[in-house]
């Protein structure tokens, strides 16, 4: 692995942990950077090194530094959003694959959506088994829970538009 790609790679760790710390209160819930971030290291570095970024952020967060938005920790595995930050992985692999020689702004932008719902689906599904199972929550409040999804994935896919309108821009620069 050469200098220049290792740096490339820690960049993007680097903007997901600060992503996380980033709160920007819409109504009654948080949304952070951290999905448009992800969906970035993906866009930028490839599958396999988009991938890495997310692995080395999930790392760094399970042996105890506190990276992730509430602390860190082998605990933080039972956290109800601990499964977004495994679907990161996945989400940075999807956008990496899909938006590879992608120009056009609006395949790009579906292509990145289409990244962000592979993340949202292995979170909900890992927090609906936590809600219910570790925590003991009724469905029903599991449900409630899980409405804020909504609001936020509408949050994300505005953020991945604006970063398919910055793209060609940011890639110049960067390559």
């Amino acid at each position: 692995m050469n200098t220049r790609r290792l740096i490339r790679i820690s960049l993007f760790t680097l903007l997901t942990i600060i992503g996380g710390y980033i709160h920007i209160p819409v109504g009654y819930i948080c949304f952070t950077f951290q999905t448009l971030f992800v969906m970035m290291s993906g866009l930028f570095l490839g599958a396999k090194d988009g991938a890495i970024s997310q692995i080395a952020y999930l790392l760094l967060g399970i042996i105890g530094l506190p990276v992730f938005a509430h602390g860190g920790g082998i605990s933080y595995v039972f956290q109800p959003s601990f499964g977004y930050l495994l679907g990161f992985v996945f989400g940075a692999i999807m956008a990496g694959a899909l938006s590879k020689n992608q120009n056009r702004k609006l395949f790009l932008w579906f292509d990145l959506t289409v990244s962000l719902i592979v993340v949202y689906i292995i979170g909900i599904a890992y927090q609906t088994v936590i809600l219910l199972f570790v925590n003991g929550l009724a469905p029903q409040a599991v449900a409630i829970a899980l409405t804020t999804v909504a609001i936020l994935f509408v949050v994300d896919c505005f953020l991945l538009y604006l970063v398919t309108l910055i793209y060609p821009k940011i890639k110049k620069i960067i390559n």
